[in-house]
């Protein structure tokens, strides 16, 4: 939002046009330009032609915008941030995300599992407010990708970031919640919360995905685990990130639904299965329904003058005035 802090002086500006008329346009107006001799000759009429005429214009042009703005540059324009200022602490999340290679299975048309989740997630995300997110990937390894952050172009790009099986081809579902629980065990936020998505059975690493469980329920962290993807045999195709080679072929999915729950339950958290893209969506709009945090927020009003940047400007076109009158048409009166 814009406002003035001396808005009397734009009063002026009305006059301009009636300046323009009586100066360039009424018939007992200066509408004049003086030259120098080396324009004129000896003292002989030299004809106009259309490319002196556009110069002659653009030149009155350049003198009354930075007359205009210079104008402006005294009312001392001022841009008005409303910028929303949170009192109350709000929920830390740790989303955990497959990437093994049976998440480049086809049934979530016109896209992969893999690339529907993050489009949920993205917009799972955009209506969370303040709470501070993070991201953990996992196949065979897991790894922390970017820590709780309430920056969420960060969070945005990091996600964007991932590919399929860049950390081998396994399952490690145990390794993934252990890494999201390292980085929230810390947390003193009002809420900490696991949101862990998965097609598949843990087969890989060295904790088990139970323990993790437990582990959970000892630190007061509530694990949400979503399975996805539907049961039969599906179209996968992948691009391995280490040699470019291209996969393609018949999974068979084997999502083990009964750990899924017992990791859920025994974290006071809850089970919930997509088996498409509108089912995911669904799924994040009953975790973001139940994990709502009442917020307590002020809006802080910050004023930026920009009336500097307004006189530079000015200052600018009134130069091209005079370098076009000057050194162009070289006036002398």
């Amino acid at each position: 939002m814009w406002s003035f802090e001396h808005p009397v002086y734009l009063l002026i500006l009305l006059f301009v046009p009636f300046f323009w008329y009586f100066l360039y346009t009424w018939k007992g107006g200066g509408g004049r330009l003086a030259f120098g001799f080396t324009v004129w000759g000896e003292q002989r009429k030299v004809e106009w032609d259309r490319r002196v005429r556009k110069f002659v214009v653009l030149n009155r042009i350049l003198f009354w915008l930075g007359f205009c703005f210079l104008v402006i540059g005294a009312a001392d324009p001022t841009y008005i941030h409303r910028k929303k200022v949170y009192l109350s602490r709000a929920a830390d999340i740790m989303i955990v995300l497959d990437e093994s290679p049976s998440m480049s299975a086809k049934d979530f048309q016109p896209v992969n599992r893999f690339e529907a989740a993050k489009q949920v997630i993205k917009r799972f995300i955009r209506g969370r407010g303040n709470d501070r997110i993070g991201l953990v990937a996992f196949s065979k390894r897991a790894a922390l990708v970017l820590p709780p952050t309430s920056v969420y172009g960060r969070f945005y790009k990091a996600l964007d970031s991932l590919r399929i099986m860049e950390l081998g081809n396994g399952t490690a579902i145990g390794m993934g919640l252990a890494v999201a629980l390292n980085h929230l065990r810390t947390s003193v936020a009002t809420k900490r919360i696991i949101i862990l998505l998965t097609d598949g059975d843990n087969n890989a690493g060295e904790i088990l995905p139970e323990t993790a469980a437990e582990i959970a329920y000892q630190l007061g962290i509530k694990i949400y685990t979503i399975g996805i993807g539907r049961s039969g045999e599906t179209f996968i195709e992948f691009r391995d990130p280490k040699t470019g080679r291209l996969y393609q072929g018949l999974y068979k999915g084997n999502l083990n639904v009964g750990l899924l729950k017992q990791i859920a339950t025994k974290s006071g958290g809850r089970y919930l299965f997509a088996g498409d893209e509108e089912g995911l969506r669904e799924v994040f709009e009953k975790i973001d329904s139940e994990e709502k945090i009442k917020r307590v927020v002020k809006i802080r009003m910050e004023n930026k003058s920009i009336q500097g940047s307004f006189i530079i400007i000015a200052f600018v076109f009134i130069f091209l005035n005079l370098f076009i009158r000057k050194l162009i048409f070289r006036e002398v009166i």
